[in-house]
C-alpha cells in the first residue's frame, strides 16, 4: 500500500490530478505543483489575455511544462479529471450565479478524492457595497512601470460591478497605454 501524499514527498502511485480553476496568471498552479511534486495539474482559464500569462509562467518551468494542462474553458465547460487530488478556485466563485455554483461544486463533490482539499474564496466584498478606486499593485519592469487598480459599485442586491484599471507608464510617470475591463 503506497504511503499518503505530503508536500513535496513523491509516492509509488501517482496522485490524483490537481485543478486550477479561475487560475489567472498561475501562481495558484504553481502552489499545487510545489505542494505535490509528482502530480499533474490541470490550470482552467477562460479569459485569453490571463491564459497568456499563465502560459508564459508554465513555459518558463521545465517542471511545470511537463506536469501542467493549460485548459481554455471555464469551470462548468472544462471537461473534468475522473479523480481530483485538490482543487483550487481562488476569487472565481463569486463569478458564477448561485445555480451555475451549486453545478460546479456538485461537480467538483463527484470528483474528490477523500480528504482532499477545495479551497476557495470569494473576491470582496462580500456584500454590495462601493469600493473606491485602489491601486492593486505596480511593478517596475525595465523602462516602463506596470500599474493595475479598480473599484466596484454595486449592480443588484447580491453583485458589484467591477471596473478594472491597468497601466504601462514611462520613467516620468507618462501614460504610456491604458486599458479597461468591467465585470460584474
Amino acid at each position: 500500500m503506497a504511503a499518503p501524499a505530503r508536500t513535496g514527498d513523491h509516492c509509488a502511485a501517482r496522485p490524483a490530478v490537481l485543478l486550477d480553476v479561475g487560475a489567472g496568471t498561475g501562481l495558484g498552479t504553481e502552489v499545487l505543483a510545489a505542494a505535490v511534486l509528482d502530480g499533474d495539474v490541470v490550470a482552467v482559464e477562460p479569459s485569453p489575455v490571463l491564459r497568456a500569462v499563465l502560459l508564459s509562467r508554465v513555459a518558463a518551468h521545465p517542471d511545470l511544462r511537463r506536469r501542467v494542462t493549460v485548459a481554455a474553458a471555464d469551470a462548468l465547460g472544462v471537461d473534468l479529471p475522473a479523480r481530483l487530488g485538490a482543487v483550487l478556485a481562488i476569487k472565481m466563485i463569486g463569478h458564477l450565479d448561485a445555480q451555475k455554483r451549486r453545478t460546479f461544486l456538485r461537480r467538483v463533490a463527484e470528483r474528490l478524492a477523500p480528504d482532499a482539499p477545495l479551497v476557495l474564496n470569494v473576491q470582496p466584498p462580500s456584500e454590495p457595497t462601493t469600493v473606491p478606486f485602489t491601486v492593486f499593485g505596480t511593478v517596475p519592469l525595465g523602462q516602463h512601470r506596470y500599474e493595475g487598480g479598480g473599484s466596484a459599485e454595486p449592480s443588484g442586491p447580491d453583485s458589484v460591478t467591477w471596473r478594472m484599471r491597468y497601466r504601462v507608464l514611462d520613467t516620468d510617470g507618462t501614460v504610456l497605454r491604458e486599458d479597461h475591463a468591467t465585470y460584474r
